[in-house]
């Protein structure tokens, strides 16, 4: 399984028609193996952010409560005076809503 550094140069290669070509194989659920699923598309949504100028921290993870529980954070982008938590899911069905919701009582 690749690292997450390692997840960050592959992405952090492609520029707009290299996005789109992924971006199309995540919709097809052609992604290549070497992506572990979802990272691909995570990854994705956070190189965008940084492709549009904006400053962005990859993946990582939150210990919470002394290390008892951890929360990954799929990334942070900052554009101007706006800055922005993603929470990313590469899911065809329906999410239900907890991933979201138990954001908001950390804000």
């Amino acid at each position: 399984m690749p690292t997450s550094e390692e997840y960050q140069g592959a992405i952090r290669k492609l520029k707009w028609p290299g996005i789109k070509k992924l971006w199309d194989q995540v919709i097809a659920g052609t992604v290549d193996d070497w992506w572990e699923k979802g990272k691909a598309f995570e990854y994705l949504i956070v190189r965008m952010f940084e492709l549009d100028r904006a400053d962005v921290t990859w993946p990582y993870t939150v210990h919470l409560f002394g290390g008892t529980a951890k929360e990954q954070i799929d990334g942070v982008a900052r554009f101007g005076g706006l800055h922005w938590l993603i929470e990313s899911k590469d899911e065809n069905e329906n999410v239900a809503i907890d991933p979201i919701a138990k954001l908001r009582p950390r804000s």
